[in-house]
């Protein structure tokens, strides 16, 4: 019986009201209030834009959705791709980075059209020595100093400057110098390799202690690759702009001319 009445009073509260919002209606239309007709109409109106705007919101969240959708399993396939074949993709990102540097660089420096030959050797060694090399070293170095502490990291940056450092330089010099067919495949080695390897201790310790330290290793490759690709540019700088930079035995010299190419390599990068 509660139940009923409380029914009842219930629809008798709605009826009040519409039949008030009716009268309420019936005078704005006939005329009768003036005021209560333009504060309807601006009712509608905002109730009108409010409707469109929820209307076209509600499709932007639909698209935004619907590529989100997308997005989420080709990102989910392309890490998977990697984390079942993470050497064959490291490798393959790292020689794209390393020829983009390449690329980069010529089109910085050079008003000649694109050398092509030069491009392929750059890819060609990326492929053979440098993206394998530097995937086992990360590797290795995670499975013999485990961990990100300050000890660890500064074991693996001795060794990186020790090992991987002046490895990686002296391949590229001599790797370039086989493909491009030189006659002496050490000269441009023992004329630029403690100029590159002065850069180097500077550039790559910085590098490696935010990598060592703070990136996760599934990403450490991908991080490295970054890094390489500016160094590609300065190492292809260095190689085809500098002859006869580490001839001079003075230190001074060397210097010197080092610090030149280092501001004509930046000022040609603000450009």
């Amino acid at each position: 019986m509660r139940g009923t009445c409380g029914v009842c009073v219930w629809t008798v509260t709605i009826n009040k009201g519409t039949s008030e919002a009716s009268s309420s209606m019936r005078d704005v239309a006939v005329g009768r209030s003036a005021p209560a007709r333009g504060l309807v109409q601006q009712e509608l109106a905002s109730s009108l834009s409010l409707s469109t705007l929820l209307r076209a919101a509600g499709v932007g969240l639909q698209e935004e959705a619907a590529s989100w959708r997308w997005r989420g399993p080709m990102w989910k396939l392309v890490v998977s791709k990697i984390r079942r074949f993470p050497w064959i993709s490291n490798v393959a990102m790292y020689a794209t980075v390393f020829t983009a540097g390449d690329v980069v660089q010529q089109n910085l420096f050079k008003k000649e059209p694109l050398d092509l030959k030069r491009t392929r050797n750059v890819t060609t060694l990326a492929l053979t020595f440098h993206g394998n090399f530097v995937y086992l070293w990360l590797k290795a170095m995670e499975n013999v100093f485990p961990g990100a502490s300050m000890g660890t990291v500064l074991r693996k940056l001795v060794c990186d400057q020790l090992i991987a450092t002046p490895t990686g330089i002296s391949a590229y010099y001599i790797g370039m110098s086989i493909l491009d067919g030189k006659q002496d495949i050490f000269a441009d080695w023992k004329e630029k390799f403690w100029s590159t390897e002065k850069v180097a201790m500077v550039y790559w310790s910085i590098a490696q202690i935010i990598n060592y330290s703070l990136v996760p290793v599934f990403f450490r490759m991908a991080y490295f690759g970054c890094w390489g690709f500016v160094w590609m540019i300065f190492m292809s700088h260095l190689r085809h702009h500098d002859d006869g930079l580490a001839a001079s035995k003075s230190p001074t010299t060397v210097k010197l001319r080092l610090q030149n190419e280092l501001k004509k390599f930046l000022d040609n990068i603000s450009k």
